[in-house]
């Protein structure tokens, strides 16, 4: 077929080599992909050694010989016209595909994916190449056994689905545009485009959902580094009814750097979700990674989900995560205002923690919420609420003056002290933190944890800020509790799992009942007996 049709006349969302740019291996060559340019005129020599490239691929014995020709198929295929890269690489990296090494195959996804988002011109026989070959060649990978290459599948599925949609544009173009007397392809005519998207959309989803609910961490971070450009691809209906209602659940898991890999998206996804999926679902979850408590928007209607059973996330790295989310929301102005009033109040205490990026993540955070809310509101409701957190007064509230006239946090050691204490004390954990304001008042709890705490060197300012974070080290100190009883619980419940993960060897598989046995040094009559028997 003659007829071309080229890829500058299709919208194309993201430019292809920069998204995963391999650094070839190449001896004396290396690069990174990203940087490869096309020369003019090199292309038929390329082609040459193309050819013998793929004659020599089929009796590669070795892993590392393979992984070799995949970066100098990658190489020349920068230097090739498109179409020779769908008729003499594409068919062979299909194969290698199925080649039985890990490194293998994971090499030869990135490498498809890549060559094929280089292509921007097709004919009417490759019109139909990704739902008829290359998307069945891959559909294998979503529940392959090495959790690395479906990790790396999933890493590049956003920019398959992307390239996909690029073919299907390409195609109803080649489609209105092909002369009458082309009669080859009849298939291409018959299918319109709503329905071929939809198919597309339909394919894509059965692999995004089976890495959606993939058993292995990894696999799911490496899908949330693309989700908002899944998002696009499917449309706000999908991406609300698939893929926000499985991230949701990522919160519950253990593994805190999936829950920071969905803090980190949640800012594209909720933008491209709207306003409402934002306040119903999202947004609540963050304040909840906060403090423990929901609260829920339906129909307009605030509704207060305090009496959930809901826990701070303990881990500060995802806290920091969380701010970082929360500040990109409100700089994109998609929170309200009155929403922004009640963050502030929640974030603020956070200004106390020890934790140097948590606090610089709340700074952060209230800075952007003066830029978005009425000056009257900053001085008369905001800046009272900052007021007790610095140490003089201040004419502007921005990153740089809060910075230079913020308190000085609470010690580590003092903030590790109260949350160890709450943890062995659960009354006082339940009461939330108020018996640091309970001194002397017949709580012996309270007397003993002040008493302890001042020994290490508390002042009653620090007391005051371990005080205004009180619901924050409650809500952390139960979510730890519950994290420790459940680990307990899983290695008695599934001891083979914990001993594959971890290298603990689980007593149990070996019928061994554990007791408590307390040692005490023996008599001198007895330690004779024994070394006697």
């Amino acid at each position: 077929m003659g007829l071309r049709i080229f890829a500058g006349f299709v919208d194309e969302t993201v430019k292809s080599t920069a998204l995963l740019p391999v650094n070839l291996s190449i001896p004396n060559y290396a690069i990174a992909s990203s940087s490869l340019k096309r020369s003019p005129g090199s292309g038929d020599g390329c082609l040459i050694f193309t050819s013998i490239l793929c004659s020599a691929v089929r009796n590669a014995l070795y892993p590392s010989s393979k992984l070799y020709t995949l970066d100098l198929f990658l190489a020349l295929g920068v230097q090739l016209e498109d179409e020779y890269r769908l008729d003499r690489l594409v068919p062979y990296l299909v194969v290698l595909l199925t080649d039985e090494s890990a490194g293998v195959r994971a090499a030869a996804v990135k490498t498809l994916t890549q060559v094929m988002c280089m292509v921007e011109t097709i004919t009417s026989g490759d019109a139909n190449i990704f739902p008829e070959y290359i998307l069945p060649s891959l559909r294998r990978f979503s529940s392959d056994e090495d959790a690395f290459v479906r990790a790396t599948y999933a890493q590049c599925i956003a920019s398959i689905a992307e390239t996909a949609l690029k073919f299907l544009e390409l195609s109803q173009l080649l489609k209105n545009e092909m002369p009458s007397e082309v009669e080859g392809d009849t298939d291409l005519y018959q299918i319109t485009y709503d329905a071929s998207l939809r198919d597309l959309q339909e394919l894509i989803q059965d692999e995004v959902v089976t890495l959606l609910i993939d058993p292995d961490a990894t696999v799911k971070r490496a899908l949330l580094s693309d989700m908002p450009r899944l998002c696009i691809f499917f449309g706000r209906h999908r991406a609300n009814d698939v893929l926000l209602s499985h991230m949701i659940t990522y919160l519950n898991d253990v593994e805190w750097g999936l829950r920071c890999a969905f803090f980190e998206s949640v800012v594209g996804v909720g933008t491209f979700v709207g306003g409402r999926s934002l306040e119903e679902y999202i947004l609540p979850l963050m304040v909840q990674a906060l403090t423990g408590e929901c609260v829920v928007m339906r129909w307009g209607v605030e509704e207060n989900a305090a009496d959930r059973k809901g826990n701070a996330d303990a881990e500060e790295f995802v806290v920091e995560k969380v701010l970082n989310s929360l500040t990109s929301l409100a700089e994109l102005g998609l929170l309200q205002k009155h929403k922004l009033k009640e963050l502030a109040a929640t974030i603020l205490p956070l200004l106390c923690h020890p934790n140097v990026w948590i606090r610089y993540g709340a700074i952060a955070f209230i800075s952007s919420t003066t830029t978005h809310l009425p000056l009257i509101d900053v001085r008369c409701i905001l800046y009272p609420m900052i007021r007790p957190f610095l140490k003089a007064d201040i004419a502007e509230i921005s990153d740089l003056t809060l910075l230079e006239n913020l308190k000085s946090p609470v010690s580590r050691v003092l903030y590790d002290q109260t949350l160890m204490y709450a943890s062995k004390s659960p009354g006082l954990g339940r009461a939330g933190g108020d018996g640091l304001d309970a001194e002397g008042k017949g709580n012996s709890e309270s007397n003993d944890l002040l008493q302890r705490l001042r020994e290490l060197g508390m002042t009653d300012e620090d007391k005051e800020k371990l005080f205004a974070m009180k619901y924050y080290i409650s809500k952390s100190t139960q979510s730890r509790l519950r994290k420790s009883i459940a680990d307990v619980q899983s290695q008695w419940a599934y001891p083979d799992d914990i001993e594959g993960k971890s290298g603990f060897v689980a007593l149990k598989n070996f019928g061994i009942t554990p007791h408590t046995v307390f040692l005490s040094p023996p008599s001198h009559g007895e330690g004779k007996s024994v070394n006697e028997q």
